[in-house]
């Protein structure tokens, strides 16, 4: 029993070492200047009554204090992820808000036939599936691209290939997917 206490508190010391515990915490200094906040930026979300967004407030439409003094306030920016790209009108008549939001997309295409060590009798699925990934990108173009996205399309054939850099022409989209899917008449 005596053998097992010496070898607890051997261990013990040699985990906990003697002298000042936490010397190295300690900070090198202390910081003795001032600082002066000369703008804050505040995060607002605003809703209706119906639980939407409120996208058109201005600058009159807030009031921020500090200590119970009204400060100045220097802009107010909107921003969002949803855009009505048609202008299109609620169901109570109501004009929503058009306040475009960009966003960017990459389409990747990997094509087959440059990778290595694959069965020959593979290649033919692959292809379908890369012409087929070529179909879905040009839908997707036509029915889900919004007038504010930017959009790049990028392939790797032994190396990465840059078919169109990031763009909002939907014709030039086009032909850079066909292009990367490997097929010009999709």
């Amino acid at each position: 029993m005596l053998r097992a206490w010496i070898i607890a508190l051997t261990c013990l010391t040699t985990v906990f070492p003697a002298g000042r515990a936490g010397a190295e915490d300690e900070p090198a200094g202390t910081f003795a200047g001032r600082l002066q906040v000369t703008e804050v930026l505040v995060d607002v979300v605003a809703f209706d009554r119906r639980g939407e967004a409120v996208a058109d407030l201005g600058l009159d439409d807030f009031v921020v204090r500090e200590e119970g003094r009204p400060v100045e306030l220097t802009g107010i920016s909107f921003y969002t992820t949803w855009y009505d790209p048609a202008g299109e009108r609620e169901a109570g008549g109501e004009h929503r808000a058009e306040i475009p939001s960009s966003r960017y997309f990459i389409l990747f295409f990997h094509d087959p036939r440059h990778q290595r060590a694959q069965p020959i009798d593979a290649i033919p699925d692959m292809l379908r599936q890369q012409w087929r990934a070529g179909l879905d990108g040009r839908r997707w173009l036509a029915e889900d691209l919004q007038p504010s996205d930017w959009v790049a399309v990028v392939s790797y054939r032994g190396k990465l290939v840059l078919h169109q850099d990031f763009t909002q022409d939907r014709d030039a989209l086009a032909e850079a997917i066909a292009a990367a899917a490997g097929s010009r008449r999709l």
